[in-house]
């Protein structure tokens, strides 16, 4: 049965700003942090570059980059003027194929790309209107590449046929190379999104069901070192991230779920947040200030950018949301520069393309 979707959730609170949050790791803090409205969507935008939008990065504060995996492409996406975003240049690559997962380091954009073979490539996007391709590795070791987390001078790839995460050298763009990697069927079955923390790489498993931890001290050895599975709460797990001593997971599962990672050879469920209208098919998360971003689609979930207050970790509340069965559907990946989120959305047909203000 069809569930009435309502369009907005009126504010009860205060929500935060944040100056730039790449991958799910708070990056420079903005002094002085000042309340904002609820969130609400004040752009859109659509273009057959954009099909199959799964994950976006900022380039700046006036660019984000977006892997379009239907598209086969690399695009950028001029967002100067935060309500009318625009596409400024893509790029397509026989290494593009299957863009899935992208990672912004620099005046570069990492891609994992999952075709037959498997790709991660390195994008010039220098200049926003010509992106081009520079250097790529592929086969062996990341086949199956899929989402990408870079850290100094490695981008570390999931490889969710192949339950690996490897970990290329990213240093020398025009020839990336890569230096190791680890398969565990076990703890890293289907690994999905991740981010770094440290000296450790913690990793939403799909198939799993799980958070793994994975000790990337020595890039060119990584080995798993904890990991916890839970069938009900990290069901499906796609999506994490990390402030202090504490992981936000989410999933195909109707939960978000609090993870203690103070110690990581042995990470803990803390407490979840049941909801089975906003919480479905969480597919990626940012943490700004006291509170986590989150974008969720899917058939018995809105299609919703959900608030969590996380100031407790051990007791999070829903803050608020935000949906709209138009303009806000299939949401899969979002970056948050100052108080806009932009979200890639997996639409092939209508706007895939959308910024929240909050």
């Amino acid at each position: 049965m069809a569930r009435a979707r309502p369009s907005y959730l009126r504010p009860h609170q205060p929500i935060f700003r944040q100056r730039i949050i790449h991958g799910a790791v708070e990056v420079g803090r903005t002094p002085g942090l000042i309340p904002g409205p609820n969130p609400f969507i004040l752009g859109i935008a659509s273009s057959a570059d954009l099909n199959g939008a799964l994950s976006v990065d900022a380039y700046g504060t006036s660019y984000v980059a977006v892997a379009a995996s239907s598209a086969d492409r690399l695009v950028m996406m001029d967002v100067s003027d935060p309500s009318t975003p625009t596409v400024a240049g893509s790029v397509t690559d026989t290494v593009l194929n299957g863009a899935t997962g992208v990672a912004v380091t620099g005046d570069y954009a990492i891609v994992g790309s999952q075709s037959a073979s498997g790709y991660v490539a390195v994008v010039d996007i220098s200049t926003p209107a010509s992106p081009s391709v520079v250097g790529s590795v592929t086969g062996g070791l990341v086949s199956g590449a899929q989402f990408v987390t870079v850290s100094g001078n490695h981008a570390y790839v999931s490889c969710y046929d192949f339950d690996r995460i490897a970990v290329v050298d990213i240093s020398t763009p025009a020839s990336p190379a890569i230096v190791g990697s680890v398969t565990d069927g076990t703890n890293l079955n289907g690994p999905y999104r991740s981010v770094v923390s440290g000296s450790y790489l913690y990793v939403a498993c799909d198939l799993s069901n799980a958070l793994t931890v994975v000790d990337i001290s020595t890039p060119a050895s990584p080995s798993v070192v904890g990991s916890v599975s839970d069938a009900t709460y990290l069901a499906g797990a796609l999506s994490v991230a990390v402030s202090g001593s504490y992981a936000y997971v989410g999933g195909y599962a109707d939960y978000f779920v609090v993870v203690d990672i103070s110690t990581p050879a042995s990470p803990a469920i803390v407490t979840q947040i049941l909801d089975s209208s906003l919480l479905g098919n969480l597919a990626d998360i940012k943490i700004v200030g006291s509170y986590a971003h989150a974008v969720t689609y899917g058939t018995f979930a809105l299609s919703t950018y959900v608030v969590v207050d996380i100031s407790t970790p051990a007791s999070p509340a829903i803050y608020d949301y935000v949906t709209d069965t138009t303009d806000f559907t299939d949401p899969h990946g979002l970056v948050i520069i100052d108080n806009h989120a932009y979200v890639a959305r997996d639409n092939n047909t209508t706007q895939n393309f959308a910024v929240v203000e909050f």
